[in-house]
């Protein structure tokens, strides 16, 4: 398996507007990525919002 770790801002984070709760995993970006890539790959997402 490899690892891929995703550090960003609130990109990575990704709140939903208006409601300014986080998106659940498969509507951010890195969830996206986890379903694209499969089984082979694990995503590690350390996001910070600001």
């Amino acid at each position: 398996m490899k690892n891929i770790f995703c550090y960003g801002d609130s990109n990575t984070w990704k709140y939903s507007s208006p409601d300014w709760h986080r998106c659940g995993p498969d509507a951010r970006w890195t969830g996206v990525l986890q379903n694209k890539l499969g089984v082979e790959f694990r995503i590690i997402e350390e996001g910070l919002s600001s």
